[in-house]
């Protein structure tokens, strides 16, 4: 029954991914982080992992079977009958119950680092695609002044105002833009399609973005980021690691009690049990014991000692893991910050500029008082321009995710 509950809610979740991708289909940076918190495969396989560690709690609980014996005699009894029953009364079934559900809560920490994973790859899939959509729009404007360009040299040409060479330039100029357009949106559907992975889809080349990354306006001070690095469940993970190899420790130790055996019997039948008087109905004899299971060859030594290394170990891994993390927030940060300083200068200042150079040139051009060649300089300026100021955006996103991912947002 849980199987098969299990694999109506992958079933489930499959056609739930591929709901809403028709042709030319858009999605927001938010919409794309919510979905692959529902759908993405990996966290539907960790999940169904919590699912096995759940079944693992009851396992740990379940008693020992009942022996039940029948039997005769040729002698005394003619039936016999018997039941001993195992019982789990000094601590080691509770014990085996707390170290499953430690191990439990281990494999949902680990559904959460899963998901802390999960988002970031998905945010970065999403800033891939927007920036191959923004490099297209560029590419493509480009392809469209170049073609204006041409236009513009070949009519000179046609006067007689521009050399030959000029049209020939102006024209190998705007095959190179077109090609690199062309180019340029093939990389977006690639694009696409890696971040519809994370969906499910095997190909979601029609997939678009729809808006820009979310970037804050006042991100919180570094200091007070690092505060929260004890709580991303990569650190957590490791800690729950650790209860539960403490966990397993006690089971352990449980395991070396005794076991108490309650062996229950009767005798019927028997002659025996009227001696020198003839009877047709001997009295039933009932016979009762109390065992004990002693554990002097299952010393569980090696096991314990085991355990206990593996609780260290989890205990020097949180401390690293906190070491990697308050690292990696420190190095994002201030690559964000870095980025984010480039981003305005391209914006406020060299961009603008560009631009405005770009229009100068032609203009010039057009009334005969700047070759061709600075045309086509202030052009191919304008457009690094754009890419950069692109570029830098992009790398700004891709740096707070990096945050986002060293706090452990999911």
């Amino acid at each position: 029954m849980r199987a098969r509950h299990v694999a109506a809610v992958i079933i489930g979740l499959e056609c739930f991914a591929n709901v809403g991708f028709a042709a030319d289909s858009t999605i927001t940076y938010r919409q794309a982080l919510n979905r692959a918190a529902h759908v993405s495969p990996d966290l539907v396989i960790a999940r169904t992992r919590e699912s096995v560690a759940r079944a693992e709690i009851g396992i740990a609980g379940t008693l020992p079977n009942p022996s039940i014996s029948v039997g005769t005699s040729s002698q005394t009894a003619r039936l016999s009958g018997g039941v001993t029953v195992p019982l789990l009364i000094l601590g080691q079934r509770g014990a085996a119950i707390d170290a499953s559900t430690a191990d439990f809560t281990t494999t949902r920490v680990e559904t959460e680092v899963t998901a802390v994973d999960v988002r970031a790859s998905v945010a970065h899939a999403y800033v891939a695609l927007w920036r191959a959509q923004g490099i297209v729009i560029e590419e493509e404007r480009s392809a469209a002044i170049a073609q204006h360009l041409e236009t513009d040299v070949q009519g000179r040409v046609d006067l007689g105002a521009a050399a030959n060479v000029d049209g020939l330039r102006a024209h190998a100029e705007r095959l190179r833009a077109d090609a690199q357009a062309q180019q340029s949106s093939l990389q977006v559907s690639a694009a696409a399609s890696d971040l519809g992975a994370w969906f499910g889809i095997p190909d979601a080349a029609t997939l678009r973005a729809q808006d820009p990354p979310e970037i804050p306006a006042q991100p919180p001070a570094l200091a007070d980021l690092q505060n929260s690095i004890g709580d991303n469940p990569a650190v957590r993970r490791e800690r729950a690691d650790t209860a539960a190899a403490e966990a397993r420790v006690t089971r352990e130790r449980a395991l070396v009690r005794p076991i108490l055996i309650v062996d229950l019997g009767f005798d019927a039948y028997d002659d025996t049990l009227c001696p020198g008087v003839p009877c047709s109905n001997p009295p039933v004899n009932y016979r009762g014991a109390l065992g004990v299971e002693v554990p002097f060859l299952s010393q569980r030594g090696g096991y314990i000692e085991r355990e206990q290394a593996n609780a260290a170990s989890g205990r020097a891994r949180e401390s690293a893991q906190r070491l990697r993390l308050a690292a990696a927030l420190a190095s994002s940060y201030r690559t964000f910050d870095a980025w984010r300083t480039s981003t305005r200068a391209l914006a406020d200042g060299v961009v603008p500029a560009a631009d405005a150079a770009a229009a100068a040139a032609e203009e010039s051009y057009t009334l005969g008082r700047a070759p061709l060649v600075a045309v086509l300089d202030a052009e191919k300026a304008r457009v690094e321009a754009n890419l950069s100021l692109l570029e830098a955006r992009s790398q700004t996103a891709d740096a707070w995710i990096d945050v986002e991912h060293a706090i452990g947002t999911r």
